[in-house]
């Protein structure tokens, strides 16, 4: 972790988060960047400490951050996640955007006001939910498509367990049946 003033129980503690954490000033200068930090964004901390955060951002959010924070800064809130239920994104020092979600937070130092962001890259998730969507689209399409009965179909098509998808389970008999066949029947037919 990069802070010139920091108590090494504290860097230590910081290190060994999973998420990154990053704090800024007053003036939206990085003043802690802890190592996933470093990870997830590319960046070492020597490169972050002093710099503006809104290096870490995509360029078309950057006026709109700034001024979220000033506003959050004056709420009287201590904390908030950023982005609601909604991904924000990041920049890594490739030029690569990433989605991620993060929670806010800030205290009053004797340094002045310190806002501290604990962000979790959320790329596979995302990713993964995206194939997920792809797939079922896909197999919706074949449904309809199939020429067995209508109750039949919507019966398989229920069995289909999005959640289990979504953590790495696997399609039930019967839907895996039905999208099975139906992949075959539309590559007999092409």
């Amino acid at each position: 972790m990069a802070s010139h003033n920091s108590d090494p129980r504290l860097a230590g503690l910081l290190d060994s988060a999973l998420d990154a954490i990053i704090s800024v000033d007053h003036s939206q200068r990085v003043v802690i960047y802890n190592r996933a930090a470093e990870r997830i964004f590319g960046w070492l901390a020597e490169e972050m400490i002093g710099q503006p955060l809104q290096r870490l951002l995509p360029e078309r959010f950057r006026r709109s951050h700034a001024d979220s924070i000033r506003r959050f800064g004056t709420t009287g809130a201590t904390m908030r996640r950023m982005g609601a239920s909604r991904v924000v994104y990041g920049l890594r020092k490739t030029g690569e955007e990433f989605p991620a979600e993060a929670s806010i937070s800030h205290v009053v130092t004797s340094e002045g006001r310190l806002f501290t962001v604990i962000l979790r890259d959320v790329t596979e998730r995302h990713e993964s939910d995206q194939e997920q969507m792809r797939l079922a689209a896909r197999l919706s399409g074949l449904l309809e498509r199939q020429e067995a009965p209508k109750g039949q179909a919507l019966a398989c098509w229920d069995a289909i367990d999005l959640s289990q998808l979504r953590s790495g389970g696997a399609l039930s008999p019967c839907a895996k049946e039905v999208f099975i066949n139906a992949c075959q029947e539309a590559a007999v037919s092409r």
